[in-house]
Protein backbone atom coordinates (compact mmCIF):
# COMPACT_ATOMS: atom_id res chain seq x y z
CA UNK A 1 0.00 0.00 0.00
CA UNK A 2 2.87 2.36 0.74
CA UNK A 3 5.08 1.07 -2.06
CA UNK A 4 6.07 4.01 -4.25
CA UNK A 5 4.81 2.27 -7.42
CA UNK A 6 1.35 1.98 -5.91
CA UNK A 7 1.41 5.46 -4.37
CA UNK A 8 2.44 7.14 -7.64
CA UNK A 9 -0.09 5.15 -9.65
CA UNK A 10 -2.93 6.23 -7.35
CA UNK A 11 -1.68 9.81 -7.31
CA UNK A 12 -1.55 9.95 -11.13
CA UNK A 13 -5.03 8.41 -11.38
CA UNK A 14 -6.38 11.03 -8.98
CA UNK A 15 -4.73 13.80 -10.99
CA UNK A 16 -6.61 12.52 -14.04
CA UNK A 17 -9.91 12.50 -12.13
CA UNK A 18 -10.02 8.72 -11.64
CA UNK A 19 -10.93 7.19 -8.30
CA UNK A 20 -8.39 4.76 -6.91
CA UNK A 21 -8.13 2.36 -4.02
CA UNK A 22 -4.96 0.88 -2.61
CA UNK A 23 -4.80 -1.66 0.16
CA UNK A 24 -2.52 -4.15 1.85
CA UNK A 25 -3.06 -7.86 1.54
CA UNK A 26 -3.59 -9.81 4.75
CA UNK A 27 -0.63 -9.76 7.09
CA UNK A 28 1.05 -6.79 5.40
CA UNK A 29 1.55 -3.57 7.32
CA UNK A 30 -1.23 -3.31 9.87
CA UNK A 31 -3.63 -5.58 8.00
CA UNK A 32 -5.04 -8.46 10.00
CA UNK A 33 -4.44 -12.07 9.12
CA UNK A 34 -1.40 -13.89 7.86
CA UNK A 35 0.19 -14.26 4.45
CA UNK A 36 -1.58 -17.09 2.61
CA UNK A 37 0.66 -17.58 -0.44
CA UNK A 38 -1.91 -16.03 -2.79
CA UNK A 39 -4.92 -18.10 -1.74
CA UNK A 40 -6.54 -15.99 0.97
CA UNK A 41 -5.33 -12.90 -0.83
CA UNK A 42 -7.93 -13.71 -3.50
CA UNK A 43 -10.58 -12.89 -0.89
CA UNK A 44 -8.78 -9.65 -0.01
CA UNK A 45 -8.78 -8.57 -3.64
CA UNK A 46 -12.43 -9.54 -4.17
CA UNK A 47 -13.43 -7.54 -1.09
CA UNK A 48 -11.47 -4.47 -2.25
CA UNK A 49 -12.93 -4.68 -5.76
CA UNK A 50 -16.47 -5.08 -4.44
CA UNK A 51 -16.02 -2.11 -2.10
CA UNK A 52 -14.66 0.10 -4.90
CA UNK A 53 -17.52 -0.83 -7.21
CA UNK A 54 -20.02 0.31 -4.55
CA UNK A 55 -18.42 3.72 -4.01
CA UNK A 56 -20.67 6.62 -4.96
CA UNK A 57 -19.67 8.06 -8.31
CA UNK A 58 -17.70 5.00 -9.42
CA UNK A 59 -19.13 3.54 -12.59
CA UNK A 60 -19.24 -0.24 -12.59
CA UNK A 61 -18.30 -0.06 -16.28
CA UNK A 62 -15.07 1.81 -15.64
CA UNK A 63 -13.23 -0.26 -13.03
CA UNK A 64 -9.61 -1.12 -13.78
CA UNK A 65 -7.90 -3.79 -11.72
CA UNK A 66 -4.15 -3.23 -11.37
CA UNK A 67 -1.63 -5.43 -9.65
CA UNK A 68 2.09 -5.07 -9.12
CA UNK A 69 4.41 -8.09 -8.82
CA UNK A 70 2.77 -10.36 -6.20
CA UNK A 71 -0.47 -8.42 -6.66
CA UNK A 72 -0.32 -9.10 -10.41
CA UNK A 73 0.06 -12.81 -9.73
CA UNK A 74 -2.99 -12.70 -7.43
CA UNK A 75 -4.98 -11.08 -10.25
CA UNK A 76 -3.75 -13.60 -12.81
CA UNK A 77 -4.48 -16.60 -10.58
CA UNK A 78 -8.03 -15.46 -9.89
CA UNK A 79 -9.22 -13.96 -13.18
CA UNK A 80 -12.57 -15.75 -13.01
CA UNK A 81 -13.35 -13.92 -9.74
CA UNK A 82 -12.78 -10.45 -11.15
CA UNK A 83 -15.33 -10.18 -13.94
CA UNK A 84 -16.38 -6.84 -12.42
CA UNK A 85 -13.17 -5.24 -13.64
CA UNK A 86 -13.40 -3.90 -17.19
CA UNK A 87 -9.67 -3.78 -17.84
CA UNK A 88 -6.51 -5.18 -16.30
CA UNK A 89 -3.08 -3.72 -15.60
CA UNK A 90 -0.35 -6.19 -14.67
CA UNK A 91 2.90 -4.57 -13.57
CA UNK A 92 5.95 -6.84 -13.41
CA UNK A 93 3.84 -10.00 -13.22
CA UNK A 94 5.79 -13.21 -12.59
CA UNK A 95 6.13 -14.96 -15.95
CA UNK A 96 5.05 -18.25 -14.37
CA UNK A 97 1.80 -16.60 -13.24
CA UNK A 98 1.15 -15.37 -16.79
CA UNK A 99 1.83 -18.81 -18.25
CA UNK A 100 -0.28 -20.60 -15.63
CA UNK A 101 -3.30 -18.31 -15.90
CA UNK A 102 -6.35 -18.23 -18.14
CA UNK A 103 -5.33 -14.79 -19.46
CA UNK A 104 -5.38 -16.02 -23.07
CA UNK A 105 -9.14 -16.51 -22.88
CA UNK A 106 -9.71 -13.11 -21.27
CA UNK A 107 -10.97 -10.54 -23.80
CA UNK A 108 -10.75 -7.45 -21.59
CA UNK A 109 -8.25 -4.75 -22.51
CA UNK A 110 -5.05 -5.39 -20.62
CA UNK A 111 -1.68 -3.76 -20.18
CA UNK A 112 1.45 -5.60 -19.11
CA UNK A 113 4.38 -3.49 -17.95
CA UNK A 114 7.98 -4.44 -17.19
CA UNK A 115 11.13 -2.54 -16.45
CA UNK A 116 13.86 -2.66 -19.06
CA UNK A 117 16.38 -3.82 -16.43
CA UNK A 118 14.10 -6.04 -14.35
CA UNK A 119 16.01 -9.20 -13.40
CA UNK A 120 13.04 -10.84 -11.66
CA UNK A 121 10.67 -10.38 -14.61
CA UNK A 122 12.89 -9.89 -17.65
CA UNK A 123 11.18 -7.66 -20.16
CA UNK A 124 12.09 -9.91 -23.11
CA UNK A 125 10.80 -13.00 -21.28
CA UNK A 126 7.51 -11.32 -20.45
CA UNK A 127 7.09 -10.15 -24.06
CA UNK A 128 7.67 -13.71 -25.25
CA UNK A 129 5.07 -15.05 -22.80
CA UNK A 130 2.58 -12.54 -24.24
CA UNK A 131 3.22 -13.33 -27.92
CA UNK A 132 -0.10 -15.07 -28.56
CA UNK A 133 -2.41 -12.90 -26.44
CA UNK A 134 -3.90 -11.02 -29.35
CA UNK A 135 -5.05 -7.43 -29.81
CA UNK A 136 -6.63 -6.98 -26.36
CA UNK A 137 -3.16 -7.08 -24.77
CA UNK A 138 -0.58 -4.33 -24.80
CA UNK A 139 2.97 -4.38 -23.52
CA UNK A 140 4.97 -1.42 -22.25
CA UNK A 141 8.57 -1.30 -21.14
CA UNK A 142 9.78 1.39 -18.77
CA UNK A 143 13.30 2.42 -19.84
CA UNK A 144 16.09 1.93 -17.30
CA UNK A 145 13.70 0.55 -14.67
CA UNK A 146 14.35 -2.49 -12.52
CA UNK A 147 11.72 -4.54 -10.69
CA UNK A 148 11.14 -1.82 -8.10
CA UNK A 149 10.87 0.91 -10.77
CA UNK A 150 12.87 3.06 -8.32
CA UNK A 151 13.22 6.53 -9.79
CA UNK A 152 10.87 5.57 -12.65
CA UNK A 153 7.62 5.29 -10.70
CA UNK A 154 6.14 8.44 -12.21
CA UNK A 155 6.91 7.29 -15.75
CA UNK A 156 5.27 3.96 -14.98
CA UNK A 157 2.22 5.70 -13.49
CA UNK A 158 1.81 7.93 -16.56
CA UNK A 159 2.01 4.88 -18.85
CA UNK A 160 -0.65 3.03 -16.86
CA UNK A 161 -3.03 5.96 -16.49
CA UNK A 162 -2.69 6.80 -20.20
CA UNK A 163 -3.74 3.23 -21.00
CA UNK A 164 -6.69 3.54 -18.62
CA UNK A 165 -7.79 6.85 -20.15
CA UNK A 166 -7.49 5.52 -23.73
CA UNK A 167 -9.43 2.40 -22.79
CA UNK A 168 -12.15 4.45 -21.10
CA UNK A 169 -12.48 6.64 -24.20
CA UNK A 170 -12.73 3.59 -26.44
CA UNK A 171 -15.52 2.05 -24.36
CA UNK A 172 -17.49 5.26 -23.88
CA UNK A 173 -17.15 6.56 -27.42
Amino acid sequence: MHNQVVVDLCREATTMGLASLRFNFRGVGQSEGEFDDGTGEQDDLKAALNMLRRWPGVSRKEVTLAGYSFGASVVLNGLKHYKGACRLVLIAPPISAVQGSSIRQDKRPKLFVAGQNDRMVPSVGLQKALDDLGPSARFAEVPEADHSFRGREHSLARTVVSFMAESLEATSG
